[in-house]
């Protein structure tokens, strides 16, 4: 003879009390979600502008290596006060060339300033001491 088992069932409970997300949890992590997206963007500008301004920078240091040894190559004298600029390539950039005694008779100071026009804080300076 077999036996019957029972099959046991148990209560029913809503759905709202075990399964799914309130209306408040959903509005928290909304309100999470947009401060950390808020938080990504602006960071990810941030980032930008300072890597804009780095590769000025960085053009700016190139420009002053290679007027430099222009003006070395040209020969350097204690009169050289000259301003110009570097075509169209680099129409941003002008550079401002100057000599200053040092304290060393016949000795100098040439002074090569890279100026970027759009941003005038934005520069590079080269210092060089000559004797003539």
């Amino acid at each position: 003879m077999k036996k019957l088992h029972r099959l046991k069932i148990k209560p029913h409970t809503s759905a709202s009390q075990n399964e799914g997300f309130t209306l408040i949890e959903v509005l928290i992590s909304l309100v999470l979600l947009s401060i950390a997206i808020t938080a990504t963007i602006t960071f990810t500008e941030q980032n930008q502008d300072n890597l804009t301004q780095i590769n000025s920078q960085d053009t700016a240091t190139i420009l002053a290596q290679k007027k430099m040894f222009e003006l070395e190559q040209a020969g350097l004298t204690a009169d050289i006060s000259r301003t110009g600029s570097f075509g169209r390539e680099y129409s941003d950039y002008q550079w401002q060339a100057s000599v200053d005694p040092a304290p060393v008779p016949r000795t100098y100071i040439l002074t090569l300033k890279i100026i970027r026009i759009s941003n005038t804080k934005n520069y590079a300076t080269l210092e060089k001491v000559f004797y003539e």
